[in-house]
């Protein structure tokens, strides 16, 4: 989650500081995705983010769901956690 943390804040950049970002892990019958809830600096920042990017905007807070891909092994395979 903190290398999605650091996209999102990185890709946030061009419109002006991220005040809060918080990003929360869900599992949908083991489907990954991650729910991204932020506030901007500023609300014209905010405001242009959201226009831009068509992302949603709920009492003040910039939502945005994630899909999480499982991560792979070299030969491009799901990795298991099983031995």
């Amino acid at each position: 989650m903190n290398s999605l943390r650091s996209a999102l804040s990185t890709l946030c950049a061009q419109f002006g500081a991220v005040a809060q970002l918080d990003v929360l892990p869900m599992d949908q019958s083991g489907h990954r995705q991650a729910l991204c809830l932020w506030h901007m600096q500023s609300p014209e920042a905010q405001e242009r983010l959201r226009r831009e990017w068509g992302v949603g905007c709920f009492g003040g807070v910039l939502a945005l769901v994630v899909d999480m891909a499982p991560a792979t092994n070299a030969s491009g395979c799901a990795a298991s956690s099983l031995a």
